[in-house]
């Protein structure tokens, strides 16, 4: 029940838990956890949630999710750009919550596809890609990006 009123979650096609604990009131209070929202999980690579209550983390959180989840080399500093790459190509879906602030994004993934996007992106001499590539910058860090996460 939330706000006085009964939600029906549908049945997904993704695996999920169900973790339930009996109240002392003796109702029992009840989370639905889809297993890609987990650490660790065991679901197929390509595919993964991304949630958060606080928005600029969400972009930092798909970025390490998609550095766990793929074999294709990824350089932090392309976070934003991979954000945005990811969204015109309709690899996330924004979901609704039914609770709270949190933002929530379904990322599927195309390994073959990431690699194709960055191998142009670099042979196009994208700058948001390339720049971290010149002689002269430290540590792997672009200027270009100071601040962003």
């Amino acid at each position: 029940m939330i706000d006085g009123e009964y939600v029906y979650p549908s049945r997904s096609t993704l695996n999920y838990t169900v973790h339930y604990q009996r109240l002392p009131s003796g109702l029992y209070q009840g989370l639905v956890l889809l297993n890609i929202a987990l650490p660790g999980n065991k679901e197929p690579k390509g595919t993964f949630l991304v949630l958060s209550e606080d928005s600029s983390l969400v972009k930092d959180l798909f970025f390490k999710h998609l550095e766990n989840k793929t074999e294709v080399p990824l350089h932090p500093v392309w976070s934003h750009w991979l954000w945005k790459t990811s969204s015109e190509k309709d690899w996330l879906t924004s979901l609704n919550t039914l609770i709270g602030n949190y933002q929530g994004y379904l990322v599927e993934i195309y390994e073959d596809e990431i690699k194709e996007v960055i191998t142009r992106a670099i042979a196009d001499k994208n700058q948001e890609v390339i720049e971290c590539f010149k002689k002269g910058e430290t540590d792997g860090r672009c200027s270009l990006f100071e601040g962003l996460p």
